[in-house]
């Protein structure tokens, strides 16, 4: 047999749908609920307990916010590059400069390899290593104020649906985009849903 049972809220909403399928309504249409708050009683008037079931419907809301970015950072080769070299004589390193010294603030580092070979296959135990330093410089770009919301919401969508019971459905949302300075703004995501809130919870018997 069945364990008796109430079917309580699984999170805090606004009632607008009931089924009662077995046990009693406690709650009506309209009215505000709290996680864990009964909303289909397993106890009967003459004091037994029975298996509540059902389906409750409830108008949720949920909110994410973030602070994002209003401008967007690229980096750019300028051109300028330094190399240093290294010859390699078998397991030894002899650096062919005085000081690695690079000139530039911002840079990308791209090492290479050259082995000196006799024939096809004889490794003559003799090669050399170059580091090649290329300048680099970072811009910043702003970004639109909608291209900001854009990608916030994508992100802040995401939060919310981590959330969601299953089944939920959207009835809305609202975006508010709020400035902070030049390089950042926070933005808030409210969306609302409709959930089926109602779980089983067995009703334990007191000693």
């Amino acid at each position: 047999p069945k364990k008796a049972c109430n079917v309580v809220a699984a999170r805090d909403g606004v009632i607008c749908q009931m089924i009662v399928k077995e046990g009693s309504a406690t709650l009506e249409k309209g009215e505000p609920v709290l996680p864990g708050d009964i909303l289909i009683s397993g106890e009967t008037s003459d004091g037994l307990q029975k298996h509540a079931q059902g389906e409750v419907y409830a108008y949720t809301w949920h909110k994410a916010s973030g602070k994002f970015r209003r401008t967007k950072t690229s980096e750019q080769l300028t051109g300028e590059n330094k190399n240093f070299y290294i010859l390699r004589l078998f397991s030894r390193e002899i650096p062919l400069y005085f000081r690695l010294s690079v000139p530039y603030e911002e840079y990308r580092l791209e090492e290479t390899n050259r082995e000196f070979l006799r024939g096809k296959d004889g490794y003559l135990g003799i090669g050399f290593r170059r580091l090649c330093y290329r300048e680099k410089k970072q811009s910043r770009e702003p970004l639109s104020d909608e291209t900001v919301c854009e990608i916030a919401r994508c992100e802040l969508e995401e939060q919310i649906a981590e959330n969601l019971l299953p089944g939920a459905k959207k009835q809305g949302e609202d975006l508010q985009f709020t400035p902070l300075d030049d390089d950042w703004a926070r933005v808030t995501l409210v969306m609302n849903f409709i959930e089926q809130i109602g779980q089983e919870q067995e009703i334990v018997q007191q000693e």
